[in-house]
């Protein structure tokens, strides 16, 4: 990693260059005026060394000594490298400290803060301060800090999800999105706020422990949309056998004999990662049953499935592309409106496969039928947390605007103009579409049950494990995942 060209790449950024004491500065590492640019719009630096935010890079590898002593001033900070004494970090020199900081009675907030702490982690923060009590009291005082400055409404921000209520889509700490109105800006300030707290926690942790911030990251890449055997094994009549695959999955995922405490900012992070991982869980577990019955998603004929669904969509003509779709789902467009059908549909796709190099004909048929039908343009389906008011709770409506978005943004900036939520609606859509015409709807189903069993195994396995071991049974696990997708690639490649 070249620092230099890296610190000259991030001060030209214009974004940046709207602050006055510029990126290595105070205000912009840590003055709530700053979070978003600092945990947002950071595209072009996520994945070095594993950071997922700009500010995680800056703070742990781009900083000069003399910029982190202006930055970070006291030891209390997390990102102050030097560690606490026992004196200083004995509970009366803290609540002085943060006196003098804040201006304001400490104690009733500390109270708070420790409460979060249990909550979020099962353990009383007094076990995370005799296991490490520099490192415990530098949390605190930090969520302390974040409570008065950035986000006061932390606690019920981080309460776990259920699977019938408070969870949304839109809570993540990465990948945002670029849409307006006020559902949209509050989905913006959480990422930010997440983004922003997950990145504090790494500050002590640096250059150093590298397998606990590659594993959640990869835990988190992996669970970002959920995958389905590829059209030709399902075509040629594969089916997965969903106990093989759960008894697999127990096998690398078991759980745990319980937790042995260790350093509270680890277990913060993990906590963060896992939140948003289960919040995806459940907002994807209820779009599945909603679509098992949504009546908007047009009715098939009989395909007479054969390889020709298989061959390339350049084989075929416009025309007879659009005549299937009359034929087989009873929708009629006009010529005049084949293209931007068309980009509709390629939007759908490039959900899906991001930039595939082909697409056959069966998954162009599926994608034009998953946006096609009047009552798919009314179609209400919310992402937000109750209460949140947004433009409009119609999918439809963010996938046009992003394809009228296609002249100027090209593919991957229109995507980026779509909230997460409804990327998903597209995609799960798309891919129960798509099972339908193979009729193999059951592959979908058993899909989404397995995938969403597993996270659940993953969930558990770290909350109900000691963080080195759960480290080292998630390492083992995602290298079968990634040997078990090469496996079944070379089988359809053989086949």
């Amino acid at each position: 990693m070249d620092v230099d060209k890296l610190r000259e790449q991030v001060q030209q950024r214009p974004e940046i260059q709207k602050c006055p004491g510029g990126p290595f500065s105070r205000a912009f590492l840590r003055g709530h005026a700053w979070i978003h640019v600092r945990t947002l719009d950071t595209m072009a630096y996520k994945w070095i060394n594993n950071t997922q935010s700009l500010v995680e890079l800056i703070s742990n590898f781009l900083l000069t000594d003399d910029e982190r002593n202006a930055v970070y001033p006291s030891r209390y900070d997390m990102g102050n490298l030097l560690p606490l004494d026992a004196d200083s970090a004995r509970p009366v020199r803290v609540s002085a400290y943060l006196l003098n900081a804040f201006r304001r009675e400490p104690k009733p907030l500390i109270r708070s803060v420790k409460d979060d702490i249990k909550q979020w982690t099962s353990h009383e923060f007094k076990a995370y301060y005799d296991f490490d009590p520099s490192i415990a009291t530098k949390v605190l005082c930090s969520i302390y800090e974040f409570r008065v400055f950035n986000y006061p409404r932390l606690t019920s921000l981080l309460e776990g999800p259920k699977p019938s209520k408070n969870y949304s889509s839109e809570f993540r700490s990465v990948w945002p999105f670029d849409a307006n109105g006020g559902a949209a800006e509050k989905a913006r300030e959480i990422v930010a706020v997440v983004a922003d707290l997950k990145a504090m926690m790494t500050f002590q942790m640096g250059r150093d422990h590298v397998d606990l911030k590659q594993v959640m990251l990869l835990l988190q890449c992996q669970f970002e949309s959920r995958s389905f055997p590829h059209v030709l094994s399902t075509l040629k009549g594969y089916r997965p056998v969903k106990g093989q695959v759960m008894w697999a999955l127990r096998g690398l995922l078991p759980k745990g004999q319980g937790t042995a405490i260790g350093r509270l900012d680890q277990a913060l992070f993990i906590h963060l990662t896992l939140l948003e991982v289960e919040h995806k869980l459940y907002a994807t577990d209820a779009l599945v049953e909603f679509l098992k019955t949504d009546i908007s998603i047009p009715s098939l004929q009989p395909l007479e499935l054969g390889r020709e669904w298989l061959y390339s969509e350049n084989k075929y003509t416009d025309y007879q592309i659009f005549e299937l779709l009359s034929d087989i789902a009873g929708i009629s467009i006009e010529r005049q409106h084949w293209q931007l059908y068309w980009n509709f549909s390629t939007l759908v796709l490039a959900m899906r496969f991001q930039e595939a190099e082909e697409i056959s004909l069966i998954e162009r048929f599926a994608a034009l039928v998953t946006v096609s039908g009047a009552t798919v343009q009314g179609l209400e389906y919310s992402i937000w947390w109750k209460g949140y008011k947004s433009i409009s709770q119609r999918p439809w409506y963010y996938l046009k605007n992003a394809v009228e978005s296609l002249p100027e943004a090209g593919v991957v900036g229109a995507i980026d103009t779509i909230p997460y939520g409804y990327r998903e609606f597209w995609s799960q859509r798309y891919s129960l579409i798509v099972h339908r015409c193979l009729e193999a709807e059951e592959v979908w189903v058993d899909c989404n049950a397995c995938a969403s069993e597993e996270v659940r195994m993953v969930v558990e396995m770290f909350r109900t494990s000691d963080i080195s071991t759960a480290i080292q049974q998630a390492n083992v696990y995602i290298q079968a995942k990634a040997e078990n997708s090469r496996a079944q690639s070379a089988k359809i490649l053989a086949g």
